[in-house]
């Protein structure tokens, strides 16, 4: 921590005086190491003293240039804009080159054009002005096109002010970068007043000692950054009704309660390093029983309080002249001069230049102040200069400025900060975050926000969600809300809409919505209420069993909280207020990280180009689309546990009529194959009922005389049982009229009662006939050494799904779906259409040869199909998130949501590379050293994954953290349409994943 006074050289000797006093106490057992300690302090004394006769050398030499006037305008900070007239602009050249004021405080407008200015007027000045902004939550307080980060009050939830430092430092980042020198901030007022109109969010809150602590992490951060930060409002602005910008608010605590409260803070940064303070407008009889005098105009408060007594001795800043809380007691002319008596040393937002100069030089004239009091406030902003680096000013670089405002590192803090701030004030049973989805049932109702939002998105990637949106509040919204969410066990209420500010109107919540809450509450459901509001506003849910407090309600907070719920994130967030009878500042509850997948707008947080990926991902999806390759798709990507890139494409069909969304379902074809099959293997395997390299005879016993029965399910899960590629028989079913109207009709009956299309039903027997015609059906023929070579079979996994059967006791698509997908919270599933409307899946093709139709909820292979929509090769329907999830689940060993689904040693096993230089792992496909087949050169040798007959691709790097999804449906209309495969789509995307890492 770094003290850096800005009246006088005591900062650089203070840390030493203590080390040479010292040294003679201990000098008869001096050691090495403190030979050593010693001679290094004098060398930084010796180093230090060179840099502080360099800084007072040009503080001298610059005043020494300066008349009395031009000494006096040095101490003025005017206000400029950047979205104003070419005459505004005029009238700043004006006063900088005609009065030689000393700073700039600039407002609304653009960093662009602020930056312009910035440069034109600097090249006006004959000293380099101090640039000063309000930019308490960044620079986004007033420029447009650049980042608002959470407001302190928020920042205050955190409870962690590392992260607070962390800001700190990257608002000093954007501020030098725009040519900022000075951020009127951290607000360090303590809020203990609910009803405070100009405050409120503005305050780390009402805890005195967390607003101190969090109001040194910010200081620090920002001038360890490279610019000034300031206290304020001193001498405390928290405990107001009224809001000094239009009245004189009064403060009426004795002097005990002010310093114990009220001044705390500011003692505390003042101790540490803060370099400036801002004076408030503030009425304080206390201290100044004057009527009407505000704290910026009173000696007894400016320089016998916070000078002599508090023994602050850096920068001191008046509040804006221009406000009510001055200027309706005072004119402008006498706020000027009295400011500067009282022992102001900049007058911030002035009125009147000229005639403030005059005045303030008269005043030197007829002795209230000294020239030399005024040289003293005017070395004081040189050496604020000097620390800075306007002794050795640089142009504003303006070629690259918003990008390097904007840059992912400043977004991916304000992620960081959003979620950390999230807080479970309310907790019963300990529900969040949500475990056992398969216990759970979901449904959402957002109050005052529109469908479509990103709250309900971001849940619906963690589980199944009924979502129900009331835009506008009524009676019959929320009795239709009740019906349609009866059934649901978790019902997530986001309250929107809330008045930051508007106390007396119950912040904007209305007794309705109240009423509705309490209403779901008491018919036994788990009701969780999300108040993206004021962290007042909770008052009006302290009797909920569960609730959340977001307290903003924008993007980045709609993203964060479900991420929190769900146990993506972990949150040590606490209130930072208290909120009426029920709810206590520092009330929160700390959750941990179940290892769901997280999600980030920004993949450099985990080392990928952004630019580069997006770009080349958009280009190749366009170009399918262009050429026809697949009416759309989705690509998912996962870094590192963190879903970075989430994006679908294009439309169900050529028609154009309906867009893919990211929930839309894709019939997932062969991937069924390691997100159905090798899942439910690898839990039998965990479970010891299943010993894979046993011959299949073992479970299967009708196989004990058939040569089919002597291989052993690793070989089946290689591809290396002997078996032929195709299902038999299944194109002989409907070869000829006389087998179709055998084995299938138009009509659903006893007989005739599994659908395969609409309107057509299978014979009930076709299974039984399947299997035996598997039976019956030929190996191939073994090589010399007696083992079969590796021939891709889907019959072997049509057999892997038989085996699962008989061992589980249940057929494969109810394992998988009670054992994994409702646990993982997966809308993954064989027979999509019992559980989802046609209008959300992708249609597959249009079978012009068997089914007569378009495929759309039924599985596009015939065999599988035939099959009654469930084989170990196909039949399983996803979207992209979702298999995202379950490649994420083996890349962590199994474990997901908290939930250990196989031994980490299984999944390992049947990740691992089978055979030395083969391409096969258990059930999965790997790829190949120096091979874009089967995924690309680029990826680790432990890199595994599988592909899907209709367009789909999963593929998961073990050694670089990466998961790529891509789903499509390539043959619709027509499944000989190959273009897919010979433009290389999912080879090239795959590549620019790897290609986006940042080395």
């Amino acid at each position: 921590m770094i003290k850096n006074n800005l009246k006088t050289k005591n900062f650089i000797l203070t840390g030493f005086i203590f080390l040479f006093l010292v040294t003679p106490i201990f000098a008869q057992n001096i050691t090495s190491a403190q030979i050593i300690a010693k001679a290094v302090a004098e060398e930084k004394l010796r180093i230090d003293n060179i840099k502080w006769d360099k800084r007072e050398k040009w503080v001298n030499q610059k005043l020494s240039n300066l008349d009395l006037e031009q000494k006096i305008a040095q101490l003025f900070m005017i206000a400029a804009y950047s979205n104003r007239n070419e005459s505004h602009y005029r009238q700043i050249d004006n006063f900088i080159t005609k009065y030689k004021i000393g700073g700039l405080i600039f407002f609304q407008g653009t960093p662009s054009k602020q930056a312009e200015l910035t440069n034109r007027y600097q090249a006006k000045a004959n000293i380099p002005l101090l640039i000063a902004m309000d930019a308490e939550w960044g620079l986004g307080m007033r420029l447009k096109n650049t980042i608002s980060y959470p407001r302190q009050m928020v920042l205050g939830a955190m409870n962690d002010s590392l992260a607070i430092y962390d800001l700190g430092k990257e608002v000093a980042r954007q501020c030098l970068r725009l040519g900022v020198h000075v951020n009127f901030a951290p607000v360090i007022d303590v809020n203990s007043n609910p009803k405070n109109p100009v405050i409120g969010t503005r305050s780390f809150g009402e805890n005195k000692y967390r607003v101190a602590k969090n109001g040194i992490a910010y200081t620090n951060g920002m001038q360890d950054g490279g610019i000034i930060a300031t206290a304020k409002h001193f001498p405390g602005h928290g405990d107001t009704d009224s809001d000094s910008h239009y009245t004189l608010p009064q403060l009426k605590h004795d002097k005990k309660r002010l310093s114990d409260v009220e001044l705390y803070p500011f003692k505390r940064l003042f101790a540490d390093s803060v370099l400036s303070v801002m004076v408030a407008h503030l009425n304080v009889p206390a201290y100044d029983s004057t009527e009407n005098i505000p704290t910026t105009l009173s000696k007894n408060v400016v320089t016998d309080l916070l000078k002599d007594e508090l023994g602050f001795d850096g920068l001191i800043f008046t509040d804006a002249m221009n406000m009510k809380g001055l200027s309706s007691n005072f004119t402008p002319d006498e706020g000027n001069v009295q400011a500067i008596l009282a022992g102001n040393d900049v007058l911030l937002y002035p009125a009147s230049i000229p005639k403030g100069i005059a005045l303030i030089k008269k005043a030197v004239e007829e002795g209230k102040i000294s020239e030399a009091e005024i040289e003293e406030r005017v070395k004081k902003v040189l050496r604020a200069k000097y620390f800075v680096g306007l002794n050795n000013f640089k142009p504003i670089k303006l070629k690259g400025l918003d990008a390097d405002l904007n840059n992912p590192q400043a977004n991916i803090l304000n992620e960081k900060l959003h979620q950390k701030a999230v807080t479970i004030v309310r907790n019963e049973n300990n529900l969040i975050p949500f475990q056992k989805l398969d216990t759970l049932s979901f449904g959402s109702v957002v109050i005052n926000e529109k469908a479509g939002n990103e709250f309900q998105k971001m849940l619906s990637n963690y589980a199944p969600f009924e979502h129900v949106a009331i835009s506008s509040v009524s009676t019959a919204a929320f009795s239709a809300a009740k019906s349609t969410l009866s059934n649901k066990k978790v019902i997530i209420v986001g309250v929107f809409g809330v008045n930051q500010y508007s106390v007396s109107t119950s912040f904007g919540i209305s007794a309705a919505t109240q009423k509705f809450v309490k209403e779901l509450q008491d018919l036994g459901k788990n009701v969780v209420v999300v108040d993206f509001g004021h962290a007042y506003s909770l008052a009006k849910f302290e009797n909920q069993k569960h609730l959340v407090a977001a307290y903003v309600d924008n993007k980045i907070m709609q993203k964060s909280v479900p991420q929190v719920l769900f146990g993506a994130v972990k949150t040590q967030g606490r209130v930072p207020v208290s909120a009426g009878d029920k709810i206590k500042e520092g009330d929160g509850f700390t959750t941990k990280s179940l290892g769901r997948l997280r999600y980030s707008d920004y993949p450099e947080g985990t080392g990928m180009n952004s630019k580069y990926l997006n770009e080349r991902i958009d280009w190749l999806a366009n170009e399918a689309i262009k050429y026809r390759a697949t009416p759309g798709c989705q690509v998912l990507i996962i870094k590192d546990s963190t879903v970075i890139f989430q994006k679908s494409y294009g439309n169900f069909k050529y028609d154009k009529k309906q867009k893919v969304e990211n929930e839309s379902i894709y019939d997932l074809a062969s991937l069924t194959k390691i997100v159905a099959t090798v899942p439910a293997m690898m839990q039998l395997v965990s479970d010891k009922k299943i010993d894979l390299d046993v011959p299949i005879s073992t479970y299967l016993t009708e196989l004990d005389s058939s040569e089919k029965g002597k291989v052993t399910a690793r070989q089946l899960l290689m591809h290396r049982g002997g078996y032929h590629g195709n299902m038999p028989g299944w194109f002989e079913t409907f070869s000829n009229e006389t087998n179709y109207n055998k084995y299938y009709s138009n009509h659903c009956d006893e007989e005739y009662c599994e659908e395969i299309a609409p309107h057509l039903y299978a014979k009930a027997g076709l299974k039984d006939s399947i299997w035996n015609w598997v039976i019956e059906s030929p190996m191939r023929n073994k090589r010399a050494d007696g083992s079969y070579s590796y021939r891709y079979s889907d019959r072997g996994f049509y057999m892997l799904n038989q085996l699962v059967a008989r061992v589980s006791g249940t057929s494969l698509d109810y394992l998988v779906e009670n054992t994994f997908y409702n646990s993982l919270g997966l809308s993954t599933a064989y027979h999509p259409l019992r559980r989802y409307d046609k209008s959300v899946i992708v249609p597959s093709s249009v079978d012009n040869l068997f089914r007569k139709d378009e495929v759309r909820g039924i599985v596009h292979d015939y065999s599988a199909a035939i099959l009654g929509g469930v084989s170990g090769h196909a039949g399983t329907f996803s979207n992209a998130n979702d298999i995202g999830i379950l490649m994420q689940t083996f890349l962590q060993g199994g474990n997901y949501g908290g939930v250990q689904y196989f031994d980490k040693e299984v999944v390992e096993e049947f990740t691992r590379r089978q055979l030395e230089g083969g391409r096969r792992a258990l059930g999965f496909d790997m790829s190949m050293k120096g091979r874009k087949i089967p995924a690309t050169i680029y990826a680790s040798e432990n890199t595994f994954g599988h592909t899907g007959f209709t367009g789909t691709a999963a593929w998961a790097d073990a050694d670089k953290g990466i998961v790529f999804i891509f789903l499509a449906n390539r043959t619709y209309p027509d499944e000989t349409n190959r273009k897919l495969v010979t433009k290389g789509i999912r080879t090239r995307m795959l590549e620019a994943v790897f290609q986006s890492v940042i080395e």
